[in-house]
């Protein structure tokens, strides 16, 4: 199997302060000197979140959908000047391939990870990949879970991709 990730986008939203440094929960719209409806904390600051985190979830198809996320030119805008929410903007890419034989890999099955960003390549067994990370299941996803995972991302972070393309051979 082969799966290729072509995915990149221009000027995006990569960080946002929207979260309580309370109780962490997205509080989008509120602003300093309110009370957190979540906790009733008094905001004296606002929590940043960035985009990378969002596959940070420790489930096995969160981890192949954001494998080889980059981001580069990075640009900070200050609350002044975007109706009072500090954001970053930058160029995002997920451009890359996972590869191995079969359709799914078995804990000795080598893959092989190419990053088109970097450049880089990788080669490991699905159990190391498995450990390079805390997840909670070692069953390789199908591509309607890592396509739902892209798509849940796009509509999160609001993002206006110049090539949104999954394939899978």
């Amino acid at each position: 199997m082969r799966l290729t990730f072509n995915y990149d986008a221009e000027n995006q939203i990569t960080e946002r302060y929207i979260l309580c440094p309370y109780c962490s929960e997205n509080i989008s719209g509120a602003k300093i000197g309110e009370t957190c409806n979540e906790c009733g904390e008094e905001l004296d600051e606002l929590m940043e979140e960035e985009m990378w985190a969002f596959f940070d979830t420790e489930e096995i198809d969160d981890k192949v959908a954001g494998y080889f996320f980059e981001s580069k030119n990075h640009q900070y805008i200050s609350a002044n000047d975007n109706d009072g929410i500090k954001v970053c903007k930058a160029d995002i890419q997920i451009k890359g391939e996972i590869s191995f034989e079969g359709d799914y890999p078995e804990d000795d099955t080598v893959v092989t990870l190419k990053n088109f960003t970097t450049n880089k390549t990788e080669t490991m067994t699905f159990e190391e990949f498995c450990e390079t990370g805390c997840m909670h299941s070692s069953a390789w996803p199908d591509l309607y879970e890592i396509e739902q995972r892209l798509s849940l991302l796009t509509n999160d972070w609001s993002i206006h991709w110049n090539n949104a393309e999954l394939t899978e051979q």
